[in-house]
């Protein structure tokens, strides 16, 4: 039986019927998967924690009766999106600790703050305005900011 923790009670849904297998995709198979995805797995890896195939989790996806499994994969996705920017986000803000070294060993650590790494993730995660006001405003505050941080739109960014 999978452990499924509460903070994932928000992506509750129907599972589909189980086939008649011995290994095929359960209730509880399903709910581990879709709880794995959420805490930012791979399809791959989310699938092999609950003993099933990538494959199989894609064919289980397709089936008519999956609607409630399919809706719940994507709204694992897509918060798993958001905890993987705000870890990114705080990794950029905290900077990564990087050892200093002399003649192979260390002898102390710096902190190192990634900018262009951070507008990478601005750039894929910013909301893009609808409207053409907007839509203007928006590429004004991008160019500020990359003027600021002195560089070119997709110069050090992609």
């Amino acid at each position: 039986m999978v452990h499924i923790p509460s903070s994932h009670d928000r992506f509750a849904f129907t599972p589909a019927a189980p086939r008649a297998r011995r290994d095929g995709w359960t209730a509880a198979a399903q709910k581990g998967f879709i709880a794995a995805l959420a805490d930012g797995n791979s399809v791959t890896t989310a699938a092999r924690s609950v003993g099933r195939s990538a494959r199989s989790a894609h064919l289980l996806r397709q089936r008519d009766d999956a609607v409630g499994f399919a809706a719940a994969w994507d709204a694992a996705v897509a918060d798993s999106g958001v905890f993987a920017t705000l870890c990114a986000v705080d990794r950029c803000a905290d900077g990564t600790v990087v050892p200093i070294l002399y003649r192979g060993r260390i002898i102390g650590e710096r902190i190192v703050h990634d900018d262009p790494f951070l507008m990478t993730i601005l750039r894929r995660t910013a909301p893009r305005p609808a409207d053409a006001a907007a839509a203007g405003l928006y590429e004004r505050e991008q160019r500020a900011l990359f003027n600021y941080l002195g560089s070119e739109p997709g110069e050090r960014f992609t």
